[in-house]
């Protein structure tokens, strides 16, 4: 049973709405629902974050279309305001219509996703393998069917919220279809993030896996994904990188997934590829899991375009490292080497850290501070661990009262890594926010050569990298 009669509508919000900082990377979920909803439901895009949409114009567009279902996808807690004020523009436009919300922010609180009168169901978990069936039950008011599926918040008779858990995680990786997305637009966004430094040209993002088999204390990737790791098949990634390549001139590419170097025969026929077809591009990769590299598969990475990588080193003490993140320690043992073979072939390095975590001692804190500038990475990034939906750190920051009575996931003032939220008898939010911002000001600006290299990889000329530095100090790193 088709149901092209409908209208289906994905609505991306505009994440520029509230003053908040614009998410500019081609909408990979996006592209993931087309695949999965196109030739069963028909499908038409609104995205407002593309075309930069005020409320009022998307008001206007979705009175236009009249849609029967509207779908959301929330990437993140932060722009919670966006996603709500989109379901309250769907209703206005048509009170009828049913609403679909899905993705990491109902993933990890639909009770509070649920609390919003706009929203009629929420998606828990990936959408792959049930999407479809959803949909059609609730076309078709199979009102039995819905209360029995996994993993929804639905509405019953009485129009109370009620939750039905995940019970597994997908199995399927589908092939995604970027064929209502102007992905044209996105790739040409400017960043200061050297991750995606648009100064070599277009920029595209790039998942080749999913799921993560660690269980770090401040990460909810185990709640959104699992532990078992989907990989991409090696042909579907290639043929989305000439997708790039081909139709939007592409030579410049981000790998964002954890464990893109799990399976080592994998990543070799992936980057043998590069070089085989003579790409001629450029990459970098973040969230980079620093064990699996050596000299052999870093002279590779080179050889296929590789220009910079983005270890989580999370901590420079074994202590914190294993028994309060989790991580294995072999990631301080084999730092030193991989930052040194990257210098050897040019591969820019941005190591990250982590600081302020419950039990952390203001010693170890210092540890971490003193281990980052031993490893004279090209950059060193510092954030405040911060409590988020569904993770070990929040549950024990709040069994141990070491959060503010205030302490909100819906409370702008407690978003991002910049801030402190966390105070133990070791450290204050304060302590940690200063020490941060004047750290990371010593340790990468120590020559004017460094300067100069950050400003480049940064996509800053050295005014603005200087100025950024001043505000930096003045404002304690809180520039959103």
């Amino acid at each position: 049973m088709a149901f092209l009669d409908k209208t289906i509508v994905f609505f991306i919000p505009n994440t520029r709405w509230y003053n908040k900082r614009p998410w500019m990377q081609v909408p990979y979920v996006a592209a993931i629902i087309t695949a999965l909803i196109k030739e069963e439901f028909g499908l038409l895009m609104v995205d407002a974050n593309v075309e930069n949409l005020s409320e009022a114009q998307c008001l206007e567009r979705l009175q236009q279309l009249q849609a029967d279902m509207v779908l959301i996808s929330g990437l993140s807690v932060e722009y919670y305001q966006q996603y709500h004020k989109s379901f309250e523009i769907a209703k206005l436009a048509n009170p009828q219509c049913i609403t679909l919300f899905g993705g990491v922010y109902p993933t990890l609180i639909p009770e509070d996703a649920m609390k919003d009168a706009n929203i009629d169901y929420v998606m828990i978990g990936q959408a792959e393998d049930r999407l479809p069936a959803l949909m059609r039950i609730i076309l078709t008011q199979a009102n039995d069917a819905i209360q029995r599926f996994d993993g929804i918040g639905y509405r019953n008779e009485n129009g109370e919220a009620c939750i039905n858990p995940t019970r597994s995680f997908t199995k399927d990786v589908v092939k995604p279809d970027y064929s209502l997305l102007d992905v044209g637009t996105y790739v040409k966004h400017k960043s200061q993030d050297f991750l995606s430094n648009t100064i070599e040209g277009d920029n595209a993002t790039i998942i080749t896996s999913f799921g993560c088999p660690l269980n770090c204390s401040f990460c909810a990737s185990r709640t959104i994904s699992g532990r078992k790791v989907l990989f991409r098949p090696v042909e579907q990634v290639i043929e989305e990188m000439e997708f790039y390549i081909h139709e939007h001139g592409v030579r410049n590419f981000t790998i964002v997934d954890e464990n893109f170097l799990a399976n080592r025969k994998r990543v070799e026929a992936i980057l043998n590829t590069f070089i085989d077809r003579n790409y001629q591009i450029i990459w970098q990769m973040g969230n980079v899991a620093l064990w699996h590299l050596d000299d052999e598969l870093l002279e590779l990475m080179k050889r296929a375009g590789c220009t910079a990588i983005s270890p989580s080193i999370e901590s420079g003490d074994p202590h914190v490292l294993k028994n309060i993140i989790g991580k294995p320690l072999k990631i301080l043992e084999k730092a030193p080497s991989v930052v040194a073979k990257c210098k050897e072939l040019g591969i820019n390095v941005a190591a990250h850290f982590v600081i302020g975590l419950p039990e952390e001692t203001w010693e170890e804190i210092r540890q971490t501070f003193s281990f980052a500038e031993s490893l004279d990475a090209d950059l060193v990034v510092f954030h405040i661990a911060t409590p988020y939906p569904k993770t070990e750190l929040y549950e024990y920051a709040k069994t141990h009262h070491l959060l503010p009575e205030n302490f909100s996931f819906f409370n702008p003032d407690f978003y991002g890594t910049s801030r402190g939220f966390i105070t133990t008898k070791e450290f204050t939010p304060f302590e940690l926010m200063v020490l941060r911002s004047f750290e990371w000001d010593r340790i990468n600006f120590k020559t004017p050569e460094k300067t100069a290299k950050i400003a480049k990889m940064m996509n800053f000329t050295l005014e603005e990298l200087n100025e950024h530095r001043k505000q930096t100090r003045l404002k304690c790193g809180v520039h959103y």
